[in-house]
């Protein structure tokens, strides 16, 4: 005979949408996502110098352009590879919990080359900083920068103190910088100044080029392009990034369908509270 013996009877309480984070399976696809971008940044690397031809009239050619494009591919597929490995390393079957560690292994991923990338590059990157905010300001004061009276004296004197040169004789050379005529900037030079023909038209280009016609212009046409480059590479990384955040929640969500697979479904579980036949 069997006994028959009942088991206390109770209501299961309700399953959180998300489940615990298991915090080893994050690290695990940390590490899977970092080595992945490391072998393909390598594989770039060497395919990048092969394609260096030094012979060549442009020996770097379209070296810079498929470099950031290898870039882009390189971190969009460890995002990926990172988001299914601690997924699949968590054992969690269901969507949510997948993507859930798909998010968390590529935001630890970010803040990982984030560190890296400051800690090694900080000088590097605090300078571009810099850069653009000094393109921003010199693109407001390039054309009050430019023909400067101390600039002016700085160029023709060769960094030089200059103190014996009149200041009347300076705005004299600037006028005739500003209008173009470089045989009467010479000859200001030469005659009031008391240079040397040939020294004079040594001074006399780089002064011309700095505090010429157009030369604000092209000062603030600088400036723009660098306020332009620097925008529109903050824009694609930002794109990029969004990329990667897809992918790395996409390989989440497949690394735990894959778990599924491997695991008994909840209907197929013996519910709790079931009476069990025990022998004798």
């Amino acid at each position: 005979m069997a006994a028959h013996i009942e088991t206390q009877r109770f209501t299961p309480t309700r399953r959180p949408y998300f489940s615990a984070l298991r915090w080893t399976a994050i690290f695990g696809g940390l590490a899977a996502g970092a080595a992945s971008y490391v072998l393909l940044a390598l594989l770039g690397i060497a395919a990048g110098l092969t394609a260096v031809d030094p012979q060549a009239t442009e020996p770097v050619g379209t070296v810079p352009m498929m470099t950031g494009i290898w870039t882009a591919i390189s971190m969009l597929v460890a995002a990926f590879i990172g988001g299914y490995v601690a997924a699949r390393g968590s054992g969690l079957t269901r969507r949510s919990d997948g993507m859930l560690h798909g998010f968390v292994t590529w935001g630890a991923t970010v803040l990982l080359f984030a560190w890296l990338v400051t800690s090694a590059l900080g000088t590097l990157l605090g300078g571009t900083a810099s850069i653009l905010g000094q393109g921003i300001q010199g693109a407001a004061g390039a054309a009050q920068e430019v023909g400067g009276i101390g600039q002016l004296q700085q160029i023709i004197t060769g960094g030089g103190q200059g103190g014996d040169i009149n200041q009347q004789d300076l705005q004299a050379l600037q006028q005739e910088l500003q209008a173009g005529d470089r045989q009467g900037a010479i000859s200001i030079m030469v005659e009031r100044m008391g240079f040397e023909q040939q020294r004079a038209e040594q001074a006399v280009d780089p002064a011309l080029a700095v505090m010429g016609p157009g030369a604000g212009q092209q000062a603030e046409q600088a400036a723009e392009s660098a306020v332009g480059a620097v925008s529109a590479a903050s824009w694609w990384l930002f794109i990029g990034m969004l990329l990667s955040l897809a992918l790395a929640v996409w390989g989440g969500m497949l690394g735990a369908r894959a778990s599924s697979r491997r695991q008994p479904h909840e209907s197929e579980r013996p519910a709790r509270g079931t009476a069990y036949n025990v022998p004798e």
